[in-house]
């Protein structure tokens, strides 16, 4: 049976999210497992990345676990904190003091639940995310005009090549 799976993307050009550690924190707060028991009965294998986790690819790939302690750490690592105590994280950003405020697009309405878990754990740690859908064609353009920061979006089981190169290589950028 042909396998699917969904994925965050990140804008990369953004200057919030150039940093690795900016990334890498926020895969720590999405919390994968909760959502895979709250809205899929805890069926859906989890993705360590485009290939099945069942495959030799996949092996000895191990996922990015939900921890918010870590995310916090990684953001202080990349030069945020909350120096006025409004609860958000800021640092100077091209000569400007700037917020950790993300905004995170996508296309099907029945996902906003999910990405409000991650709204939510993301505020805990002082990460402001504002949940944006937007319908198919505008999101995409959104995508293709690189006028985002994060989106949602899936690839169906006829879609995923097992060598994926032409689509994740940053030579196809």
């Amino acid at each position: 049976m042909p396998k699917s799976y969904g994925y965050i993307g990140f804008n990369f050009r953004d200057p919030l999210l150039k940093d690795k550690n900016v990334r890498l924190a926020f895969a720590h707060l999405v919390n994968r497992e909760e959502m895979n028991k709250k809205f899929y009965e805890g069926v859906n294998d989890l993705a360590t990345g485009p290939v099945s986790i069942n495959s030799n690819q996949a092996a000895d790939v191990k996922p990015i676990e939900f921890n918010p302690n870590k995310a916090k750490e990684l953001l202080i690592a990349a030069g945020w904190s909350d120096s006025d105590k409004n609860g958000v994280l800021d640092k100077v950003v091209n000569g400007v003091k700037t917020e950790l405020k993300l905004t995170f697009i996508y296309a099907r309405k029945e996902s906003e639940k999910q990405w409000t878990i991650i709204k939510e754990d993301s505020k805990k740690i002082g990460v402001d995310l504002e949940l944006k859908y937007l319908e198919w064609n505008s999101f995409l353009k959104t995508i293709d005009d690189n006028k985002m920061q994060l989106y949602a979006m899936a690839w169906g089981g006829g879609d995923v090549e097992m060598d994926p190169k032409q689509i994740w290589h940053s030579s196809s950028s």
